[in-house]
């Protein structure tokens, strides 16, 4: 049996729940670690694809229908492509990472391994004052459209059994410890 040349880790979860900081250390840390960042998926601001909230005169971007799945879908298979062409024995890590990306069914067949970060309400409520957006988020925002989707898309893939849950208030250093190591392990 020949080694596994690639793996395709997922890294979801609650919103600044530190999904962009493990990613990003991975990929220092390990060679040929290609990330699929969802932010880089989310439709423009005028696009019909979004769901606008009146009461705030602004876009949902907590829901599916805000991401551009289908050409990430299409840079996945791409890249698995491109790897496939590769000489045997390298090893080849792909990260995609973003809070939907275990609700969009098509992506799920690609993943070896997938995170999802979590946070209590006040934590999450605190990281995402502290982050600037832009535009940013309207007064209320997180307590009424932010934080409720987290919770229904979170119970969306509930029965997803293989995910791993990852407390995103642990130190950073024993987070990127875990996921490391059992990085590794799919190699072996």
């Amino acid at each position: 049996m020949s080694k596994r040349q690639f793996a395709i880790i997922g890294i979801g979860g609650v919103t600044n729940g530190g999904k962009t900081t493990l990613s990003a250390r991975l990929k220092q840390q390990l060679p040929n670690v290609h990330i699929l960042n969802m932010d880089c998926y989310y439709w423009p601001d005028d696009s019909p694809h979004h769901i606008m909230l009146p009461q705030f005169n602004y876009a949902n971007w907590e829901v599916p229908s805000s991401v551009d799945f289908v050409r990430l879908l299409a840079d996945t298979e791409k890249w698995v492509e491109t790897v496939r062409k590769q000489p045997p024995g390298g090893r080849h890590i792909l990260l995609i990472e973003g809070i939907l990306i275990y609700n969009f069914r098509p992506l799920l067949q690609y993943f070896n391994k997938k995170y999802a970060f979590t946070l209590s309400l006040q934590e999450c409520r605190t990281r995402r004052r502290q982050r600037r957006y832009v535009p940013p988020d309207p007064d209320g925002y997180f307590d009424a459209i932010v934080w409720p989707h987290y919770l229904e898309n979170s119970m969306q893939i509930e029965q997803q059994n293989d995910i791993v849950y990852l407390d995103g208030s642990v130190d950073v250093d024993v987070t990127f410890q875990q996921v490391f190591t059992d990085i590794k392990l799919l190699f072996k």
